[in-house]
């Protein structure tokens, strides 16, 4: 059977498709809207599934890969130290995020991750709220991808307009440095919505069921390597 002129291929049968199919795994990661962490006991972990086993995945990267959870360390220190974003510029030094002593505990049976803040003191992670257990979940799944397309479902979810940006910011790094290729947002974010550097805007609707999906136009929209759905 020839699928391309010039080009005979073998009969699409199953193994066929499967293998095929395998090509085009991992050529996109996908951070769907539940982003909220849970009550997780030690085992040992060396990919995240979701963001119920994301303590686990950690300290498994700091017991068996610890070079690589060096790596991630740095990530996190450099998405504070290089962020254009006032906010975070101003409050760098006591940023939970701008340092290297990331360590765990146990709560009875539950695995935490402690973080140290510019006194000295050690906090759980769930002490500095939704937003900064969020950053730390896309920057861990941005760490581990070998996607070139990452697509984020509602990226505002629990984020101030500062971390919004902060976020942006380091994907345009990403995709300057050929890290990735593209990415596609998802958002009912204001804020988003009337950024003028996303490269294209198409906005949904549903009404009575049905969905239409027009793409609006801004001259200042150059590339198309960073979508807005």
């Amino acid at each position: 059977m020839e699928y391309f002129p010039g080009i005979a291929v073998p009969e699409l049968t199953r193994d066929v498709a499967i293998s095929f199919l395998r090509l085009f795994n991992d050529c996109a990661t996908l951070l769907d809207s539940d982003r909220y962490f849970t009550k997780e006991i030690e085992g040992k972990l060396l990919s995240i599934d979701s963001p119920k086993n994301f303590k686990k995945w950690l300290f498994s990267l700091y017991l068996y890969d610890f070079i690589n959870f060096e790596k991630f360390l740095n990530q996190l220190e450099s998405f504070v130290s290089n962020s254009s974003v006032v906010a975070l510029k101003d409050n760098l030094t006591n940023h939970p995020l701008n340092t290297k002593r990331v360590g765990f505990t146990k709560f009875e049976s539950e695995l935490e991750i402690m973080l140290e803040n510019s006194s000295g003191s050690r906090l759980p992670l769930s002490n500095y709220g939704t937003g900064i257990q969020q950053l730390l979940y896309i920057l861990a799944k941005l760490f581990i991808s070998k996607s070139k397309i990452i697509l984020i479902e509602e990226l505002e979810l629990n984020l101030s307009p500062e971390y919004q940006k902060a976020i942006l910011e380091h994907l345009k790094n990403m995709i300057d440095n050929s890290l990735i290729d593209q990415v596609l947002l998802t958002t009912h974010s204001y804020n988003l919505y009337h950024r003028s550097d996303l490269t294209s805007l198409y906005r949904v609707d549903i009404q009575n069921g049905e969905t239409s999906v027009k793409k609006e136009t801004n001259s200042r929209r150059k590339r198309d390597l960073i979508s807005l759905i």
